[in-house]
């Protein structure tokens, strides 16, 4: 197990988009999902964003859809804290580990792999793969200690 790290370091993501916007993007990206701030992470959102979670089929379109799932779901009761990120690259693109809280362990197993899709200075897609074998192909540990 490794230590959570706290410091988002996008040269590690990819060096072209060592852009202070960007980068300022990615970190309220960062403290959204791990606060479980449904309205944060919408606001970095272009209106017709999409969200999807693969194998799901399902697929969200719109601020307000994705609102409403997240709210409802993802970040849904006690949410604060259950998840945690850390940075990595999928085809040039900025991602996450995805990590959730093992309510059990009190550590952090991972869940999949995150994908953004940036226009602009606007996220446009995220894709979150579901699948806790992928960490290891992207050289990020299987669980965080809390």
């Amino acid at each position: 197990m490794e230590k959570h790290r706290h410091t988002l370091h996008l040269d590690e993501i990819n060096p072209r988009l060592a852009d202070e916007d960007l980068r300022g993007k990615l970190e309220l990206f960062v403290r959204a999902w791990q606060t479980a701030d449904v309205d944060g992470l919408l606001s970095l959102l272009r209106e017709d964003a999409t969200f999807s979670m693969p194998p799901i089929p399902s697929w969200y379109q719109g601020r307000e859809n994705i609102g409403d799932l997240i709210g409802k779901t993802i970040f849904g009761g006690q949410a604060n804290g259950r998840w945690r990120l850390l940075p990595t690259r999928a085809n040039g693109q900025p991602g996450f580990g995805l990590y959730k809280l093992n309510e059990g362990t009190k550590n952090y197993d991972g869940y999949g792999i995150q994908v953004l899709t940036f226009d602009g200075d606007q996220i446009v897609d995220i894709t979150t793969f579901r699948n806790p074998t992928l960490m290891g192909f992207f050289q990020l540990p299987s669980t965080l200690n809390a």
